[in-house]
């Protein structure tokens, strides 16, 4: 007992390998060298119970939705939803294709030609289809009282403005007055998506059709490197990449299939633990979300989150999308995400750069999507892309320096894969859970008398 009472405490370390990291443009990919990148953990954060939490966070999203259906731009595209259905099929029928490549390079000229002079657009927009129906929502800045006025004037009288007729950069804003995702729950959401990183690391990258597409042969694709906020730091390496986090989908080619999930679920022991603490301190921004998501697509909304309490595995997963793509600094391509079923959302969390707009080619619109934005839409009929960015040093919100979150810009893409909300549709609350996705009988579809008896 003397010999327990005396014993030391004990700090854990984590512990790299002694070989140096190599900074040159010209280094060939180590995975050992990727051990020096890897992300830092942020210091504590504290937060208080769960279900507390979460319902400030829905009474917060209720009060501020009040104010979007008045404040925020309505436009019109010229084709009917049938014309970005047909586009969709287009870019399926390519996809296989050996030409494949040469599709792309056209989509991405055309796009190039398209906003080739366009200032983005700053403020919070709705934009809809000529059979009135909408196909995007992005909540940005407030647009000044008399551009307001104007469009709800020609909204109100049946004519919204064509989608080309949008709003530039130039346009004068008001400082604090925005549809942003707010700052404290960006703050937190960042340092939980840090967190999670510094135990599953980002996937390698591979050149892909959605984010990335770079060589990865290079180590330079691999890392992201940085002196710190205000450039006054040692220079450091810092993997980027992906990471999915989905707890059921179908392996490719094989819909009826029982799900599975995705790698990050069993990336290493600690990944269970790691990703119950992300939801954990997540839940007040994924609330915004599915808040919002009620409020944007009304229609959508009932049976995908139906699915998506049938599918979740964590309950302090809102909802209503089962899947989550963290873009640690990394840039994304010209792409369609066309296994996305339900309407996506997109955002930023951090960052200071310039660039980074996010275009949008058949609707014809090139939005600033600064940190703080938000996007909802069919991505899945829509080609997009998020340009080109080049970070900025800056001065942060001290709380980002006493957290140890570093620089640079980081996204994240809610969706929902389609092959799982067909499996997931039509099934009841807690169904993955209980049956493992289908390896199991259903105890509350089961009735075996004998069960309940007592001897």
């Amino acid at each position: 007992m003397e010999q327990i009472e005396s014993l030391p405490s004990i700090t854990p370390r984590h512990f790299t390998p002694n070989k140096p990291f190599d900074f040159s443009k010209e280094a060939q990919y180590d995975g050992r060298l990727l051990h020096h990148a890897d992300i830092p953990p942020p210091r504590a954060l504290s937060r208080g119970k769960v279900e507390v939490r979460a319902r400030k966070a829905r009474d917060r999203a209720q009060r501020m939705l009040g104010f979007f259906d008045n404040e925020v731009l309505e436009f019109q595209s010229p084709h009917a939803f049938s014309y970005f259905a047909a586009r969709r099929l287009e870019y399926l029928g390519a996809r296989n294709s050996r030409s494949y490549p040469d599709f792309i390079a056209g989509i991405k000229a055309q796009r190039m030609k398209r906003f080739s002079n366009s200032s983005p657009n700053p403020f919070s927009i709705r934009i809809f289809t000529d059979d009135n129906q909408k196909i995007l929502s992005a909540f940005q800045y407030r647009a000044p009282d008399d551009m307001i006025r104007s469009n709800r004037l020609l909204v109100a009288e049946g004519r919204r403005p064509d989608v080309l007729e949008q709003p530039g950069r130039s346009a004068p804003r008001r400082k604090g007055q925005h549809h942003l995702i707010p700052e404290n729950l960006r703050l937190q959401y960042l340092h939980a998506v840090q967190g999670l990183l510094s135990v599953l690391p980002p996937e390698k990258v591979e050149s892909s059709r959605r984010h990335g597409a770079v060589d990865g042969s290079y180590q330079t694709s691999h890392y992201f490197t940085h002196r710190g906020w205000d450039g006054k730091q040692d220079l450091t390496p810092e993997r980027k990449g992906t990471l999915h986090i989905v707890p059921c989908w179908t392996q490719q080619g094989r819909p009826l299939h029982t799900m599975t999930p995705s790698a990050a679920f069993t990336a290493n022991g600690c990944a269970t633990a790691a990703l119950e603490n992300f939801y954990s301190q997540g839940v007040e921004l994924h609330i915004w979300l599915d808040a919002i998501m009620e409020h944007e697509f009304p229609t959508q909304y009932p049976a995908f989150k139906k699915a998506h309490e049938a599918g979740r595995w964590y309950e302090s997963d809102p909802g209503p999308h089962l899947g989550r793509v963290i873009v640690w600094k990394l840039g994304s391509e010209d792409h369609l995400d066309h296994a996305d079923a339900i309407p996506t959302v997109v955002y930023t969390l951090s960052g200071n750069y310039v660039g980074g707009f996010m275009d949008l080619l058949d609707i014809g619109t090139r939005l600033e999507y600064g940190p703080g934005a938000l996007i909802a839409g069919f991505f899945g009929h829509l080609w997009h892309v998020v340009t080109p960015h080049e970070d900025r040093l800056c001065n942060p919100d001290p709380r980002y320096l006493e957290l140890g979150l570093t620089p640079g810009r980081v996204s994240v893409v809610n969706y929902f894969p389609t092959d799982a909300f067909h499996q997931l549709h039509d099934k009841s609350g807690g169904w993955g859970r209980r049956t493992l996705y289908g390896r199991l009988e259903d105890p509350e579809e089961v009735d075996r008398g004998w069960v309940s008896k007592r001897t």
